[in-house]
């Protein structure tokens, strides 16, 4: 018994090797290198080629991840390091790509790649779905912006015609303490960039305190994103507990990156502390859940559309489906259930154009710090 019980362990450890060889080896076929110089870069080719970055079975969910994978994510280690592989864009959205391309005479090529950029980046934004640039001048300010970090003009027509990701993750960049993944690199249409923990849902049932202190640290990088970028404010159209992770240790970090509004700062802005009552006010709308107006936010120098975002859809205890119920701040403990908290929370969802949510904000931020110093919460 002993010794079939020994050679069945040895088949199934023979065949979650082979598996995993197969898969490895692989790994460098789903990057489709054939597509470029049309994808999103080769910088990351040879680590794949030279089987460096390897995928990564280590649990139920990664195990079923990079299997079944309908998403094309996949999770994988570099360097002793936990990351995430991304074929971004579905194969139907590429073959619309390409057979654009094909009908493009040679001397029209790179006149009809750049205009196609500028008009993507910055074309009618009454239906603002993916990513969206406010100013003409600040989409061909991009290129040129791009250009310098050496990405291809080919790469950033494909890059923003399927997802924007890529080119936001060398604005916001990670080494620069920015709330977002690292970004390694791409090959083919495979980008890499560092796993950064579980989305937000699976901190639901989180001790008070950790569910506070990950509120405070969502808070902090929305204000961030609208205000910290010396040459940018990023207004995040997708906010969801499936587009923020957090990790082991209770940092915040948001992914997935394609849904946004990118405005180019001023002197008004960049005096944000001293002058912002001038901004645009977020509205919302008993009747709908969430809406924005990209018109509206790009109409001003400074928008509160990210803390309203991250009020309504994150903290509220009436924050929408499908959010987490209750809001993030669920479950008080019973010494701070009918704390002043909560009101202004309310108050920075339904604040009207007399309230400056910036104002709210900063007492929302106050009163989780000084919480956070209560040992008994």
């Amino acid at each position: 018994m002993s010794f079939g019980f020994h050679s069945a362990v040895c088949l199934v450890a023979v065949i979650i090797l082979y598996v995993l060889t197969i898969f490895n080896s692989s790994l460098i076929n789903k990057c489709e290198i054939s597509k470029c110089p049309l994808c999103y870069g080769t910088d990351m080719c040879e680590t794949i080629k030279n089987l460096e970055i390897i995928l990564d079975f280590s649990s139920l969910e990664k195990i079923f991840n990079n299997l079944f994978s309908v998403k094309n994510v996949f999770y994988g280690k570099y360097k002793n390091s936990g990351v995430v592989l991304k074929k971004l864009g579905q194969d139907e959205e590429l073959v619309e790509v390409l057979t654009i391309v094909k009908t493009l005479s040679t001397s029209k090529y790179r006149e009809f790649l750049r205009n196609s950029v500028i008009d993507t980046f910055h074309g009618d934004n009454s239906d603002v779905k993916n990513f969206y640039v406010c100013e003409l001048e600040t989409a061909e300010f991009l290129l040129d912006y791009f250009h310098e970090k050496g990405v291809t003009l080919e790469q950033i027509w494909t890059i923003k015609q399927v997802n924007v990701e890529p080119l936001l993750l060398r604005i916001f960049e990670h080494e620069k303490d920015w709330p977002v993944p690292k970004y390694y690199g791409a090959c083919g249409r495979m980008i890499i960039e560092s796993y950064c923990g579980s989305n937000l849902n699976h901190f639901e049932s989180y001790s008070w305190r950790d569910r506070a202190l990950i509120a405070l640290r969502i808070i902090n990088a929305a204000e961030d994103f609208t205000i910290a970028h010396e040459l940018f404010s990023l207004y995040l159209t997708d906010i969801s507990p499936d587009n923020i992770v957090v990790d082991d240790d209770l940092n915040v970090f948001f992914i997935d990156l394609e849904n946004g509004i990118l405005k180019m700062k001023n002197n008004d802005t960049r005096h944000y502390n001293k002058k912002h009552y001038h901004h645009h006010r977020s509205k919302d709308f008993e009747d709908e859940s969430y809406i924005f107006s990209s018109n509206d936010i790009c109409s001003h120098p400074l928008s509160d559309h990210n803390v309203y975002s991250v009020c309504k859809l994150i903290l509220s205890s009436q924050a929408p489906w499908p959010m987490m119920k209750g809001g993030l701040l669920h479950s008080p403990t019973s010494g701070i259930r009918n704390h002043d908290l909560f009101k202004y929370i309310e108050l920075c969802v339904k604040a009207d154009d007399k309230i400056n949510r910036f104002a709210v904000m900063k007492v929302i931020v106050n009163i989780l710090e000084e919480l956070l110093n209560i040992k008994s919460i």
